[in-house]
């Protein structure tokens, strides 16, 4: 065999052999978790703000954050985790004339343990309180106007087992209910 037809076979033989490789494009791996909902925003044609992306792939987030969409781009947020805690306490009368507009519907809408509750004059996701186990005894009369201002707001502003609940006409701390 000539030199030349054995130079040609090795670049056949090379060509065939690597054209036979599977594809070897960097896989990026994706995190785990499910992004949040998208928020609903009217319109994303703002000129005074900045749509760029934030991130690519979930490789460019920090720790667990994966790269969702979300408020007209890509950006970095928690996935979705288990919405145990409870919304914050906020008196609704101080919003009586206020109208805003939802930053949320539903708690699929906010990252990790963040929960769409009203708040500050209206529904955004919010950071979520824990509950104490029990229940609240139910109120022995009815209200008549002003009702006292609080004494508690949320199960951690009490002491010990006691929850915060509305016995008579005002929050306070108090023991909770046994069911059995």
């Amino acid at each position: 065999m000539s030199p030349v037809t054995s130079l040609v076979l090795l670049f056949a033989f090379s060509y065939v052999s690597t054209s036979a490789l599977p594809n070897t494009e960097k896989i990026i791996p994706v995190k785990s978790g499910t992004c949040p909902a998208d928020v609903d925003n009217p319109m994303c044609d703002n000129p005074e703000i900045d749509y760029s992306p934030r991130c690519q792939t979930d490789q460019d987030c920090e720790g667990d954050k994966k790269c969702c969409f979300s408020e007209c781009t890509k950006r970095c947020l928690l996935p979705l985790q288990d919405k145990t805690g409870s919304c914050p306490y906020f008196k609704n009368s101080l919003c009586a004339n206020i109208r805003t507009i939802p930053q949320c519907h539903s708690d699929d809408q906010c990252q990790g343990t963040e929960r769409c509750c009203f708040f500050n004059c209206r529904q955004q996701c919010t950071s979520t309180v824990t509950q104490k186990p029990g229940s609240c005894p139910s109120p022995s009369k009815l209200c008549k106007r002003p009702i006292l201002p609080p004494l508690c707001f949320s199960d951690q502003d009490c002491p010990g087992e006691k929850k915060c609940c509305t016995p008579e006409c005002q929050d306070m701390c108090q023991d909770p209910s046994v069911v059995m």
